[in-house]
């Protein structure tokens, strides 16, 4: 799938993979390293109707850095030794991927979030994250199977058949008193069960850079939800960008080396709006002359931070898009 509309074939192509692989990368003041930290999740089916996800960070910046603070789901870990396995607040990310840290969670919901802040020994901060999903093969009968296990109907039938005052008249009233609690077992107790209604679509990143520019901005598929993308820039300009199912808008913003771009995107669906927001580093391609506009075809370093970009931009729309397939619950009787 091409994720990104960008005349550098080469730069279309480091992103893309970049996307897939940093689904949760989300930067607000990331050390000047094209080798950012990042989080990953590989989840497995288990027996209960949950699955369990292995979550690993990975920091293969040149310093170390220190986990301040973890996120799982809507769990939020502050306190030292407190987090997911290894992956906990206290703990050392040791530079150049010295070593890795690791964990575990047992999981129901169709979509996992793992958040973990770092702050590195020179106070450079970064929030690398990522998103597991429900394998597709995992059971999730097992909730629906306990309600039809029937004991209570049996237990009324087998106590009228022992009543002993069968052989006194005045007696065979109460025969037919237990009748009626025969039946009051009967209703079972309403069982949530996952509703199959549609899922929006979600959103393929815009995101740009040449040697004057950079370009950030969403192609929102016809199914998709409400969009609105707040941009303030490190010269104190802001600017509102509304995107409808079925649009494709970006803002296109003169850029040199230094300029970042805060953004906030905000999703609107059945009712329910959040919003997440980034901050995106203008990196200016190395192959840049002095010349304006265009360049040569964008490689190394200047590649991956268009492929950073990208991938923070994804990440600050990871929640909504999470908010966005998140399934109902009805219940039935």
């Amino acid at each position: 799938m091409n994720l990104l509309k960008t005349k550098f074939q080469r730069t279309t192509s480091v992103v893309a993979g970049s996307l897939l692989g940093l689904v949760g990368v989300a930067v607000f003041a990331g050390p000047a390293s094209a080798h950012n930290p990042a989080a990953y999740g590989e989840s497995s089916c288990t027996n209960d109707g949950s699955y369990k996800v292995d979550w690993t960070l990975d920091n293969p910046y040149k310093l170390n850095a220190t986990v301040t603070k973890v996120v799982l789901d809507d769990k939020v870990f502050t306190a030292a030794g407190s987090g997911v396995g290894d992956i906990k607040v206290g703990a050392t990310a040791q530079g150049s991927s010295a070593s890795k840290l690791t964990g575990s969670s047992s999981e129901t919901a169709n979509d996992a979030i793992l958040k973990v802040y770092l702050t590195y020994t020179d106070r450079q901060q970064y929030k690398p994250s990522a998103m597991a999903h429900r394998p597709e093969n995992c059971p999730v009968t097992p909730p629906t199977t306990k309600p039809t296990t029937t004991a209570p109907t049996t237990a009324p039938t087998t106590a009228p058949t022992t009543t002993a005052p069968t052989t006194a008249p005045t007696t065979t009233a109460p025969t037919t008193a237990p009748t009626p609690s025969e039946t009051s077992p009967s209703p079972e107790v309403p069982v949530p069960t996952p509703s199959t209604t549609g899922q929006p679509g979600e959103a393929t990143p815009i995101f740009d850079e040449d040697c004057t520019t950079i370009t950030i901005g969403l192609d929102n598929p016809a199914d998709g939800v409400d969009y609105k993308l707040h941009y303030k820039t490190s010269k104190g300009e802001e600017r509102d960008l509304t995107i409808k199912p079925g649009e494709k808008k970006s803002e296109k913003f003169s850029a040199v080396p230094g300029f970042s771009i805060k953004l906030t995107v905000t999703a609107s669906w059945q009712g329910e709006t959040a919003s997440e927001t980034t901050t995106i580093d203008y990196q200016k391609p190395d192959n840049c002359s002095g010349g304006s506009g265009g360049g040569l075809p964008v490689t190394g370093a200047a590649a991956g931070g268009i492929a950073g970009g990208a991938a923070a931009l994804l990440a600050a729309g990871a929640v909504l898009f999470v908010m966005a397939r998140r399934r109902k619950v009805r219940f039935t009787a």
